[in-house]
């Protein structure tokens, strides 16, 4: 799966442009920070099933944002992680 590559200005486009949702926002830095899923979910008293559907939910956001934001690049990074 082509994902996120997590870095200063994403993290700053997203939350600036993205209009996150609480939850939305609360993934999202678990998952900039290296959290998986099922650690998110443990801490944020979430099923898993629910990070990964927001997860997918700000990826769909980020492509959004990502053709109106100057020098964000395309989803590349590659999940090797099953």
């Amino acid at each position: 799966m082509d994902d996120l590559c997590w870095n200063s200005k994403l993290l700053g486009a997203m939350k600036e442009h993205a209009c996150l949702t609480e939850e939305e926002s609360i993934v999202l830095n678990d998952w900039a920070h290296g959290w998986s899923i099922a650690k998110s979910a443990m801490e944020r008293h979430m099923s898993e099933s629910k990070v990964d559907k927001i997860r997918r939910r700000l990826r769909i956001k980020y492509d959004g944002i990502q053709k109106y934001v100057e020098g964000l690049p395309p989803r590349k990074c590659r999940n090797t992680l099953p």
